[in-house]
């Protein structure tokens, strides 16, 4: 083989190497493919991004750092191909600057969205350094929150590596001091057990969504996160008496975003508390519905709102005395990964709920004891959730609407030196979410 021929081929090697280490465009989850009517339920989203010294860790092939701004990079495409998005937005990240001796908060906003805007200051240059203060971040966003109008979602981005439980102890302080008009959101960079824990925490008290950022690599997943933390299908929760309201509908047909309105709620005294008003009005082409909501039984399950602490329970759920569904674990026998047969009639149920509420997407959890190697007891943790998945979508329910994952011996529920300890971590678990996509 001549040399010229030897050259040409390494030259093509090197061009298919180079090709394939590029990475794929992202682009946008087309939102004419949402097929519900939706409210914009925030008036202003509050990022806190962790760049303190764990973050400029590898996680697989990239720096946790780099992989968090993907998303948010992610995040701003998807926010920006939506039409008339108005909302305010914060930026606040932490760590520590090489010339500086102390770690730092760093806040920008608040400020209208834009797009642009946004994108400029994810492209600014991040070194990460310093230790995990997530408590002064929270600090700073119970001070910058409570200087602003409306509801908020706060979305935390962190591999959760903070050595105190100062920032749940904050966390309960904001909630507590802004209920209703907060909400925390948390997302692992990583696979932290411990950092797991503390953004699942930080999620069960902010009342939001905790997501691993493997999960929210795609548009459409992409997409239902912003689904799910921006919008909500139940409108008249966006609606308070004798309180305006910007609420932002999308046409069924078109699903082109319509004009805002802001809509002034009269509270009426001849209605019962059973009734709801609706009217509908031209604006521009848009139709706008002004609700008069007086019903204080959003989900319909018996249980006012103010007494209910799931006031948004799927139709058809049981439900325990304070308004939410019962939601068991399955808990298995050692080294067993088919569904034991007392918890046909649980999975029946899900799968019964689940065709009365087409909105419902069900995430499947499998864990394992200690038992046997690591690489086992991941398997086994997989084939348990895959099993589960199996049984419901045998039940009827479209396979777009389910997903799977094995944890192994992550996050045991009590620890594994027991048989009792190890009986209660063999176990699926399920977590239901609500969106208005279609994959």
């Amino acid at each position: 083989m001549s040399l010229n021929k030897i050259i040409c081929r390494l030259m093509i090697l090197l061009t298919l190497m180079s090709c394939s280490f590029q990475k794929e465009k992202f682009i946008p989850y087309n939102w004419n493919d949402i097929q519900k009517k939706n409210c914009l339920k925030i008036d202003n989203f509050y990022v806190i991004l962790d760049s303190s010294g764990s973050m400029g860790l590898k996680y697989f092939t990239e720096e946790k750092i780099t992989k968090a701004l993907d998303f948010l990079s992610k995040l701003n495409d998807t926010l920006g191909n939506i039409p008339d998005f108005q909302t305010k937005v914060i930026f606040t990240t932490f760590g520590k600057r090489l010339w500086d001796k102390r770690t730092y908060v760093w806040s920008d906003g608040p400020q209208e969205y834009n797009h642009n805007n946004f994108g400029n200051i994810l492209n600014m240059d991040y070194f990460p350094n310093g230790k995990t203060i997530m408590s002064k971040a929270l600090q700073k966003a119970t001070t910058d929150i409570k200087s602003i109008d409306g509801f908020t979602a706060v979305i935390i981005i962190s591999d959760g590596n903070e050595n105190n439980i100062f920032s749940i102890k904050i966390a309960q302080q904001l909630k507590e001091q802004l209920g209703k008009r907060v909400q925390i959101n948390s997302i692992l960079v990583g696979d932290s057990s411990h950092g797991r824990r503390v953004l699942l925490e930080l999620s069960r008290i902010g009342e939001g969504i905790f997501k691993n950022i493997d999960e929210l690599s795609s548009p459409i997943h992409v997409a239902e996160y912003v689904n799910s933390v921006f919008f909500t299908n139940n409108c008249k929760d966006k609606l308070d008496q004798s309180t305006k309201r910007n609420i932002i509908e999308y046409d069924q047909n078109s699903y082109s975003l319509n004009q805002q309105k802001s809509i002034s709620v009269e509270q009426s005294q001849s209605q019962t508390q059973s009734q709801t008003q609706t009217q509908t009005i031209k604006y521009g082409e848009a139709l706008i519905h002004e609700r008069q909501e007086i019903s204080k039984d959003s989900d319909g399950d018996g249980i006012k709102d103010e007494a209910d602490h799931c006031p948004n329970s799927p139709r058809g759920a049981s439900i325990d005395h304070q308004g939410c569904w019962k939601i068991s674990k399955i808990y298995y026998k050692s080294e067993k990964e088919s569904i034991p047969k007392d918890y046909y009639a649980y999975l029946d149920e899900i799968a019964d709920v689940m065709k009365k509420n087409p909105e419902l997407r069900l995430k499947i959890s499998g864990y394992s004891d200690s038992i046997g190697s690591s690489v086992y007891n991941q398997l086994l943790s997989e084939n348990r959730a895959k099993e589960v998945m199996r049984y419901i979508l045998n039940q009827g329910i479209s396979r777009t609407r389910l997903l799977y994952k094995g944890y192994g011996e992550l996050d045991p529920l009590l620890p594994n030196d027991t048989e009792e300890g190890r009986m209660k971590n063999r176990r699926v678990e399920f977590e239901f979410s609500s969106i208005s996509l279609v994959e």
